[in-house]
């Protein structure tokens, strides 16, 4: 069998495709995540588990540290919060 090279194929238009269908997902994860936060006023996290986009929360993220499905370090907020793509419920104030 003959070995494929790189160089043999145009990889650019799929690793276009990638990146867009990545971006839709995280997009539409943040939509729900802050849909769901005007709803219950909780907070809520997006994160990757399982090379896949979900929407948590606390309750949630500590059910899978429980299950060591995460790491027991993400117990911490601080942690919690380095480790996720997007969270809801902060409230930032404007300084000038």
């Amino acid at each position: 069998m003959k070995n494929i090279k790189m160089e043999d194929f145009n990889f650019l238009p799929f690793v276009i495709y990638k990146r867009w269908h990545n971006y839709i997902r995280v997009k539409s994860a943040i939509k729900k995540a802050d849909k769901m936060h005007s709803l219950t006023h909780k907070q809520y996290y997006v994160i990757q588990v399982f090379n896949r986009i979900r929407v948590y929360d606390r309750n949630q993220i500590n059910y899978l540290i429980d299950y060591k499905i995460l790491s027991p370090k993400l117990k911490d907020t601080i942690e919690l919060r380095k480790y996720c793509l997007y969270f809801t419920g902060t409230k930032i104030k404007n300084v000038k």
